[in-house]
């Protein structure tokens, strides 16, 4: 469900890849997944380095779901914002608008653009990611829940609230893997149980969004 809280009333996603067809195909993914829901709106934004990544999550945040490769290579030929612009591209997506999703995404990869600093690509996924749990870097924002793409199997620490995942993430198993992470999630502190405007029990993100019903736990 999407979050009524910081004024933002979708759903927001950060993904961070440094192949621009990998990237592309993530958007993509997670945009059809979202497509079938009723009342949901989504946005989503790219990143192309950790750097970059973490960049983004501070002074366009905040985001509901950040899903991070693990290895990136030093940024070249891209599109540069700073830090004192707009903010960054996003595809908005509501399913009430009916609006193309192919002809969005290529829109938004015609002209998508990334902070970029000088040593970029050097940090990856997993030292990104650890930083942000371990509060190694500060966020303004409330943590997104967070998901390590890698084409191996990398080991993080018990609760530490990052969820693996071994490449290629599929569309299809998108939301059964989110929810198989349900007790993970709450254990870890990233989401918490809380009741509705109904009086039904359901789990939220650390921005307040619902990312559950309570009974994913009893499947």
């Amino acid at each position: 469900n999407k979050s009524a809280n910081d004024g933002d009333d979708c759903f927001r996603i950060l993904v961070a890849d440094d192949v621009a067809m990998l990237r592309k195909g993530l958007m993509r993914s997670v945009l059809e997944v979202f497509s079938s829901f009723q009342n949901c709106p989504v946005s989503v934004t790219t990143a192309c380095t950790a750097e970059d990544a973490l960049r983004a999550l501070s002074t366009n945040g905040p985001y509901d779901i950040f899903i991070c490769d693990n290895q990136f290579a030093e940024p070249d030929d891209l599109n540069k914002i700073s830090l004192e612009g707009n903010g960054r591209p996003q595809v908005y997506y509501k399913k009430e608008e009916n609006k193309n999703l192919r002809e969005a995404v290529t829109d938004f990869f015609s002209n998508e653009q990334f902070t970029i600093e000088a040593g970029d690509g050097s940090l990856a996924g997993i030292d990104a990611l650890q930083q942000l749990v371990n509060k190694g870097i500060h966020l303004p924002h409330p943590m997104p829940i967070i998901i390590l793409l890698s084409g191996h199997d990398i080991k993080v620490p018990e609760k530490s609230g990052i969820i693996v995942v071994q490449k290629p993430l599929k569309r299809s198993k998108f939301v059964h893997l989110i929810e198989s992470y349900a007790q993970y999630l709450l254990e870890s502190d990233m989401c918490a149980e809380e009741k509705n405007e109904d009086g039904k029990l359901i789990i939220v993100n650390k921005r307040g969004s619902q990312i559950f019903t309570q009974g994913v736990l009893e499947e």
